[in-house]
C-alpha cells in the first residue's frame, strides 16, 4: 500500500522504517480526532476519525 506524501510528508512504512517517524505519525492522531470533534460539535463516528486521520 503505498501512499503519496499528505500534509506531514509521510509516505509509505516498510519494515525499514525508522519507528520514531512511525512513533511521531501515532502521536498526532489522538490530537487530529480531537480537532474535528471540536470543529463539528460532537462525538466522531469510526470513519470519520479514519477520515479526520488521512486528512
Amino acid at each position: 500500500m503505498a501512499a503519496a506524501g499528505g500534509a506531514s510528508g509521510v509516505g509509505a512504512v516498510s519494515a525499514n522504517t525508522p519507528i520514531d517517524l512511525v512513533e511521531e505519525v501515532y502521536a498526532d492522531l489522538p490530537g487530529n480526532v480531537a480537532v474535528a470533534r471540536e470543529r463539528l460539535g460532537r462525538p466522531l463516528t469510526l470513519t470519520e476519525k479514519i477520515l479526520f486521520n488521512h486528512l
